[in-house]
């Protein structure tokens, strides 16, 4: 059995902040846990003109005129030609005079000539032209935003042995805050909450609470960097295998399943293709390591039959349902996939 351990994107639900406008730097502290910053940012819409520019164009022009001739075949005459001719009937009242219609076939005469015709051929030249784009000459202002932004750090045990130094980032009317140091003891998580929005067209003042929160500790989170995928099996039942060294994560795993019965006459016949969460399935802790069952139920297969299946297994952390304020500190556990197959298995 072949285990491997891929990197995939992880897409965590966070607004991107790469063009960030505005950014500001707060630290929080036991004694301090709860800082307010003041950020304004603005929106500015581009101004384009229309400027002339020289290029070569190109068009179609007549080259000459070519003649092209073929055969034409007509035909005419043949087929079957009737006619009517008198005759007579006789018997004992005596004769009466009928038309009898006799016909007989002629052949068609047919003859050949020649059709010409003239036709024109062209070619692409080229020639200097002028051409006319759009360039930005400048911008202008079109909406200003001011932030009141509170930073609260609602477990404030954590910052017991250090500070917490954050950057707090506006753009437009978005925000962000992220770590600054390392803080690999627990995810950080960011839930914000609109104090007060007063929106115009051409401002607008937004008061949030931005709410630090204690989420998995970052032992759990990275056992997954170490983690290894055993024993897949397929019965008929459901599927089974083991988490080594991944014990604390039963509530904090996507599983990626494909289950396809193999037909060798057939095209195969896929009976599952989707994602089921470590959350919803029965799992048992066995000393670091952790069992998973995923009965067919789950998968809303009735039962398995004795044929030949193709089985693929993936597991990945489960993406957080807020943003992650030190997301670069577990970057690397997030973007692991722990992974095995069994091909053309019977279910036991």
């Amino acid at each position: 059995m072949k285990v491997s351990i891929l990197s995939v994107l992880f897409f965590s639900a966070f607004i991107s902040f790469s063009n960030a406008n505005e950014v500001k730097q707060v630290e929080l502290s036991l004694n301090s846990a709860s800082k307010t910053v003041q950020i304004t940012d603005q929106k500015f819409d581009p101004i384009y003109e229309s400027q002339p520019y020289e290029t070569t164009c190109e068009r179609e022009v007549l080259d000459h005129t070519e003649t092209s001739c073929s055969d034409v075949q007509s035909c005419s005459g043949g087929g079957t030609v009737c006619e009517d001719s008198p005759d007579q009937v006789c018997n004992s009242s005596g004769c009466t005079s009928i038309s009898r219609r006799s016909c007989h076939t002629e052949s068609e005469s047919c003859s050949t000539s020649q059709s010409c015709s003239d036709h024109p051929v062209y070619r692409t030249e080229s020639y200097s032209c002028t051409q006319y784009h759009d360039v930005v000459i400048g911008h202008k202002l079109v909406k200003t935003f001011y932030h009141t932004i509170e930073v609260v750090m609602e477990d404030t045990d954590l910052l017991k042995n250090q500070s917490l130094p954050l950057n707090v980032m506006v753009s437009e009317g978005s925000v962000m805050v992220k770590t600054i140091n390392p803080f690999t003891s627990f995810l950080l998580l960011m839930e914000s909450k609109v104090v007060s929005d007063d929106n115009s067209s051409t401002e607008e003042k937004i008061s949030q609470r931005l709410t630090i929160k204690k989420g998995e500790s970052g032992d759990s989170i990275k056992q997954i960097l170490n983690g290894k995928m055993e024993k897949l099996k397929l019965s008929s039942s459901g599927i089974g295998f083991n988490l080594t060294g991944m014990s604390d994560l039963s509530k904090d795993l996507n599983i990626s399943i494909s289950l396809v019965q193999y037909r060798l006459i057939f095209k195969n016949r896929t009976l599952f293709e989707g994602l089921i969460q470590s959350a919803d399935l029965p799992t048992t802790v066995v000393g670091k390591d952790l069992v998973v069952s995923i009965p067919v139920e789950k998968m809303k297969i009735g039962y398995l039959n004795s044929k030949k299946h193709n089985l693929n297994v993936s597991v990945s952390l489960k993406a957080t349902g807020l943003p992650i304020v030190n997301e670069a500190d577990f970057s690397k556990a997030f973007q692991v996939q722990i992974q095995d197959h069994q091909e053309k298995v019977f279910p036991n």
